[in-house]
């Protein structure tokens, strides 16, 4: 893949990650809101900025992961054939391969 492509794919890919964050920031909220409606002696006891604040770190590791993964996948595909065809050579296995009997 191109590294355009690539790029602009991780972005795309980023950006629906985060926007999905938030629409889980915003669905915690609206949930504490609920149940502070409902319960008015919550109300302002219930960790809303604990609970954003835990959710967060959470996506921004998921997104770093994924994208750190989709890259080791574009690079596996890209060396393999590469490997295969004995274009490129390992010199750790060319040591294994020739203490083997």
């Amino acid at each position: 893949m191109a590294t355009t492509e690539t790029n602009s794919t991780e972005l795309g890919y980023a950006d629906t990650l985060w926007k999905s964050a938030d629409t889980l920031r915003g669905q915690i909220d609206a949930a504490i809101l609920a149940v502070e409606r409902n319960n008015p002696n919550l109300k302002g006891k219930l960790p809303r900025d604990y609970a954003r604040r835990g959710i967060a770190p959470l996506f921004e590791m998921h997104a770093i992961s994924q994208l750190e993964s989709r890259k080791l996948s574009e690079f596996r595909d890209d060396l393999l054939p590469t490997l295969f065809s004995g274009a490129v050579r390992v010199k750790a296995a060319e040591r294994v391969l020739e203490t083997t009997p």
